[in-house]
């Protein structure tokens, strides 16, 4: 329903763009929609329907392994590359757990130059301080954050 009604506003209104964050939401649409993946294909290429993210879907980011996290990233930036033939530049996890330092590297080495969240915001205990910053991984590696409040 998403799509749907996304494409339904980029069509009726001029001025209306449309973020989607996970390719296998985009896999679905090519799997069971071929009309409408048709349409998102056309607004991907006109900028109106905007690619971000890159792993495959949110995953949980405490519990993987680094290769895991690097396959996410791998098969999700493959499927824009085979399908829109463009990666995003922008990475969001939105609803995941934990944010291990080797993440930064993951995204910075694999294209992204930004990273955004509000996950760090979820909470009543720990106020978080920040809204940008630079993430840092181990390697020296960084992607440029920012954390809506």
């Amino acid at each position: 329903m998403t799509f749907y009604k996304a494409v339904e506003h980029i069509e009726k209104y001029p001025f209306f763009t449309f973020t989607q964050t996970s390719p296998q939401y985009f896999a679905w649409m090519k799997q069971y929609a071929p009309s409408l993946w048709e349409k998102i294909k056309k607004y991907v290429a006109e900028d109106r329907l905007e690619i971000i993210g890159g792993m495959w879907v949110e995953p949980d980011l405490v519990m993987p392994c680094g290769e895991s996290l690097v396959r996410q990233r791998l098969y999700g930036m493959l499927f824009y590359q085979l399908n829109f033939e463009k990666m995003p530049k922008v990475e969001s996890l939105l609803d995941v757990f934990g944010f291990p330092q080797q993440v930064a590297q993951i995204l910075a080495k694999s294209g992204a130059e930004s990273f955004w969240t509000t996950k760090c915001t979820w909470n009543d205990m720990n106020f978080w301080p920040f809204a940008y910053y630079w993430w840092e991984g181990q390697d020296g590696s960084r992607v440029f954050t920012h954390h809506f409040n």
